[in-house]
């Protein structure tokens, strides 16, 4: 039971980590492209946080509500014996 919580911990800040780490060189890439007015670049860069935020809430949501109680994570690993 407190390895399933852990993991569900694990997700979310996993998920937090990986939101903050898309948004700084999407930001960068999109002050790269450089538009006319900061009005766009700025509506720009909220859309962007808006849709990899939507994204990856909706990916976060979809792992803490699933059942992992009788799913071991070193599952995955094909080392049948």
């Amino acid at each position: 039971m407190l390895t399933i919580i852990g993991f569900t911990n694990l997700v979310t800040y996993l998920i937090a980590v990986t939101n903050i780490g898309v948004r700084f060189p999407a930001i960068i890439l999109i002050k790269k492209i450089g538009y006319d007015y900061d009005s766009q670049q700025i509506a720009q860069i909220m859309k962007m946080i808006l849709y990899v935020s939507y994204f990856l809430n909706g990916l976060l949501l979809l792992l803490c509500n699933a059942n992992f109680s009788s799913y071991f994570i070193l599952n995955i690993i094909p080392a049948r014996g």
